[in-house]
């Protein structure tokens, strides 16, 4: 099974993440900053800004999982 994750997608994907864990996220993974430059710029402690990141993969992970189900089970 071939599944396309469209922009529209990623969007509505990242809308569902709480503000600090989007910050962190689009910062870290679309913008490249480091832990140390995103902390410095959120004013946050270093290993607070990676559990953020990782947190907002968590979410997106799993919502990604529900919306791929969701599709799968549509289709079949």
């Amino acid at each position: 099974i071939e599944h396309e994750l469209h922009y529209q997608d990623l969007i509505s994907l990242l809308d569902k993440l709480p503000k600090t864990q989007m910050q962190v996220f689009h910062l870290f993974a679309i913008e490249g900053y480091s832990h140390k430059d995103i902390s410095a710029e959120l004013m946050i402690n270093e290993n607070t800004c990676r559990w953020h990141l990782a947190q907002a993969r968590k979410i997106l992970q799993t919502e990604y999982s529900k919306k791929f189900e969701t599709n799968y089970n549509e289709a079949g």
